[in-house]
């Protein structure tokens, strides 16, 4: 008992005493900047699936801490670190080394042999993409580069705060990863003001730690509180810093100005309130007076004729829908079936309307009644939601197209009901929809330019080709054209006579509705699905308690419905901006199953990416060999000066091997002083004793004798100085160690 007792005893004061030191601010900062970090990474869509970085980033501060204990340079600490992150990447990528413990060394052997093959290929061919310019599809190159950079940030974070340099050094490299990552995908820079808080914070938490340390080394009387004033100024200068870095982006583009004026617009014309705002029906539009009808503002879709055209804007609501469920969907006035290669014609009328249709809806259709109230003139054209069958207003008219049985609504009323049958499928029902498709619907459908280049039929063809289900191709073609490129309304248009769609998927940096639309459509006829556009208005915003959508005069939109045997006409949403519909979601488990192809954009940024790293290697690779090649020869040209003997250079090389492992002595010393006192602890290294004995014998002769060691002895030394190579390593290994263990043993103290 006594022995637990003291047992206890020794763990509690040891691990207080561990804990004590612990510089917990510090710990806690640097853990946060890691997870920011790797989040960034892995959100930034390098990979479908990306290795878990946070891990690699914290074993890769745990490297950089232990280097902190060695007497290496700050520049061979940072490169050790690149290739221990190399390594661990290759590794993770090319599992070089089994993981199966029960294996014969041999076939151990055998099998990372064949690993190492294999990555070599793999290695092999990603040089060679790169050489002709093309795309890396194979993402294990990516996950490497993910892992490389957060390892090397994150070690040489520890690393800088171990060895104590400048704080604002240790947290350059990740603070400019995180700001490169937000800015090239475009994303969210709320994880670039954290970063930049708490890498200010950290630097001030180092600067005030290092003034305290020197205030109590020169023992000046400073109070105990000073800590909270640095705290307070502190986060004084994260706001102010971090205010001017979010003002940044508005004050220095176009968007930004333009925010300005719509802001100062809105202080200095402020918007009238309406007579009914006190109404208890204030959120439903009450149309104006036949009087007013020459003032009433016109209804536009957007113009498809020629994609890139900007898109209608409006102020305030444009129309109320009342309807008997809060789901979304868009309010289609107009169909287009002709591809022109810069937009779309209109799909042709039947000159009649139909008659009111009875019965049940078709399979995968329901019947929705809808209410419409229209703050414009629709210009003889009507809304409504998906298929409309039945007007229940005087002087609106179902229109069919011609060769098709879908419908339009013609009329110039505000305010009239109908009625439509809508989607109302799950993912099963149109994974398991078959059949024949009509000829017609083929004819119209299916039909694209002859001048379409053939880098877009390429593109439709590879992101299918391993997909036989007419559902998974339209998934695949909509989750492609989403993740595209951002949605901008300021995308600027193609040139004359370029194809919209090969311009949109091959040089637009952004894009809105009528590009996303036009390039589904056109990439599923390629594949002999049959696709059209559809124009209207965004679902916008259900109001329970009124139980209506209220529509923006900002949500002019255009969208994909796509045909489905047995089924009909099916929308999806390719439009980043909007929320695609419950049927058209791919489910998580298919979208890691799916391979991820990459847009040309993304494949360009990828490239981009690595010729940089590549470059940037390819410098500091350089660099370092000068740097060596210019240590080398300063060290040949300070022995050629001094003209000392082969057998003394040899001698010279060895003392200097020994100093590395330790092992050194005052200048007063002579060679055989140094010898008889070194014998001992070379007593476990007889090779490394011998070739220091036999080279103080040649050097005693070279300096002090008339008779110097002739060619043959010198060569022998030179032998016996490669063959203690082994031991030299030995010695200086064990030097480190037991470096270490003294410092250890000197912070318990």
């Amino acid at each position: 008992m006594a022995v637990k007792s003291l047992a206890r005893q020794v763990w509690q004061k040891s691990a207080a005493h561990w804990l004590g030191r612990v510089r917990w601010f510090a710990l806690v900062v640097s853990l946060v900047l890691l997870f920011v970090l790797a989040y960034t990474l892995s959100e930034s869509r390098w990979v479908r699936t990306p290795p878990p970085l946070f891990a690699f980033a914290l074993f890769g501060a745990f490297s950089g801490w232990l280097l902190g204990f060695t007497r290496w340079s700050i520049g061979w600490c940072a490169l050790y670190n690149f290739f221990m992150a190399f390594a661990v990447g290759v590794q993770y990528v090319g599992k070089i080394l089994p993981q199966e413990s029960a294996i014969a060394f041999e076939a151990w052997l055998e099998t990372t042999n064949w690993q190492i093959f294999l990555f070599i290929e793999r290695a092999n061919g990603w040089l060679q993409s790169v050489r002709l310019g093309e795309i890396i599809h194979d993402e294990g190159c990516w996950s490497l580069l993910l892992i490389v950079l957060v390892w090397i940030a994150s070690a040489w974070l520890a690393l800088g705060l171990k060895k104590r340099k400048n704080a604002w050094l240790a947290v350059f490299p990740l603070v400019s990863i995180v700001a490169f990552i937000l800015q090239s995908d475009r994303q969210e820079g709320t994880l670039l003001v954290v970063t930049l808080f708490f890498s200010i914070a950290l630097i001030t938490w180092q600067y005030y730690s290092r003034q305290e340390k020197d205030w109590q080394q020169r023992q000046l009387d400073f109070p105990d509180q000073l800590w909270m004033d640095w705290g307070a100024v502190v986060t004084v200068i994260s706001i102010v810093v971090l205010f001017f870095a979010g003002l940044a982006p508005t004050v220095t583009t176009p968007d930004g100005w333009r925010e300005i004026r719509e802001w100062v617009d809105e202080i200095t014309n402020p918007p009238q309130p309406s007579d009914n705002g006190g109404s208890p029906m204030s959120g439903v539009y009450s149309p104006g007076t036949a009087e007013d009808d020459q003032a009433l503002p016109l209804l536009q879709p957007p113009d498809v004729s020629r994609v890139g055209s900007p898109l209608p804007v409006m102020e305030g609501t444009v129309m109320w829908v009342r309807v008997g469920d809060s789901t979304p969907r868009p309010w289609r006035i107009a169909l287009y079936s002709t591809y022109t290669g810069s937009g779309w014609l209109e799909a042709a009328l039947e000159p009649q309307s139909i008659q009111p249709l009875d019965g049940e809806p078709p399979p995968g259709r329901k019947a929705l009644l809808q209410r419409f109230t229209l703050s414009g003139a629709g210009g003889g054209r009507l809304f409504a939601a998906a298929d409309p069958v039945q007007s229940l207003s005087d002087d609106v008219l179902i229109v069919p197209l011609a060769g098709d049985n879908s419908h339009v609504v013609l009329g110039d009323l505000q305010q009239y009901e109908l009625v439509s049958w809508v989607p109302n499928v799950a993912s099963e029902t149109l994974r398991a929809a078959t059949g024949e498709i009509p000829q017609e619907i083929q004819e119209a459908y299916l039909q694209l330019p002859d001048t379409l280049p053939e880098r877009v039929r390429s593109l439709a063809h590879r992101l299918v080709s391993d997909e036989p289900s007419y559902y998974e191709r339209v998934l695949r073609v909509q989750k492609y054209v989403r993740e595209s490129v951002p949605y901008d309304l300021q995308t600027p248009a193609p040139s004359e006579g370029q194809d919209v769609v090969d311009y949109f998927l091959y040089e637009a940096t952004s894009g809105f509705c009528t590009y996303y639309a036009s390039a589904m459509a056109v990439l599923l006829r390629i594949e002999g699905i049959p696709a059209r556009l559809a124009t209207g208005y965004a679902p916008g915003t259900f109001f329970f308690e009124q139980a209506n959508f209220q529509v923006s005069g900002d949500s002019a939109h255009a969208w994909v419905e796509v045909y489905f045997p047995g089924l009909g006409w099916i929308p999806f949403e390719p439009t980043p901006s909007q929320e695609a519909p419950f049927y058209a979601q791919m489910d998580p488990a298919e979208m890691e199953a799916a391979p991820r192809i990459l847009t040309p954009k993304q494949a360009a940024r990828r490239l981009a990416w690595l010729r940089t790293l590549i470059g940037g290697a390819s410098v500091l690779a350089a660099a370092l060999i000068g740097w060596l090649v210019w240590r080398i020869a300063r060290n040949r040209s300070m022995e050629k000066k001094l003209a000392l003997h082969p057998a003394a250079l040899a001698y010279r090389h060895l003392r200097f091997r020994l100093t590395n492992a330790g092992i050194s002595a005052p200048p007063s010393e002579t060679p055989r002083e140094f010898f008889e006192q070194t014998a001992a602890l070379l007593a476990d290294h007889p090779q490394m004793e011998t070739a220091l004995q036999v080279s103080t014998e040649l050097y005693e002769r070279a300096v002090y004798s008339a008779d110097p060691p002739e060619r043959n002895e010198v060569d022998t030394l030179r032998l016996s100085i490669r063959q203690a190579a082994r031991d030299g390593f030995a010695l200086r290994w064990r030097y480190l160690w037991q470096n270490f263990m003294a410092r250890i043993r000197s912070r318990k103290e």
